[in-house]
C-alpha cells in the first residue's frame, strides 16, 4: 500500500506532466489551424497529420520562426478584424497564416 507521501509525489508528478503536455498541444494548435477542430480522417491519417504538424513545429523552433500570437476569443464588438491592438500590425485572424508563410519564405528563400 502507498503511503500518503508517495501519493502526493505521484499526484504532483502527474500534474507537472499534464501541464507540459497541454502546453505542447496549445502550441501546436496555435501554429496549425487544422488541429483546432475535428479532423475528419481515418485514425491512421489523422495521426500522420498530427505527426507532421509536430515535425514542422520543431523545424520552426529550430529556425527561430516565431510562434503565432495566441488568439483571443472572438467578441461580437471587435471592429478591427481580429487583429493585434498591442503595438503590432493589425492582421486579421484568417490572414495570420499568410504572414507566417511570408516570413518563412523571406527568411529561407529571400
Amino acid at each position: 500500500m502507498h503511503s500518503l507521501t508517495q501519493d502526493v509525489i505521484c499526484i504532483r508528478a502527474h500534474k507537472r506532466t499534464r501541464c507540459v503536455v497541454e502546453r505542447g498541444i496549445r502550441q501546436l494548435k496555435r501554429r496549425f489551424h487544422v488541429l483546432h477542430g475535428e479532423i475528419r480522417l481515418t485514425p491512421e491519417k489523422a495521426s500522420r497529420v498530427v505527426t507532421v504538424c509536430a515535425i514542422l513545429h520543431n523545424l520552426c523552433k529550430q529556425r527561430n520562426i516565431p510562434q503565432p500570437e495566441e488568439e483571443e476569443e472572438e467578441d461580437d464588438d471587435d471592429d478591427n478584424g481580429g487583429g493585434d491592438d498591442e503595438g503590432g500590425v493589425a492582421v486579421p485572424v484568417q490572414q495570420s497564416g499568410v504572414v507566417y508563410r511570408a516570413h518563412y519564405t523571406n527568411t529561407h528563400f529571400g
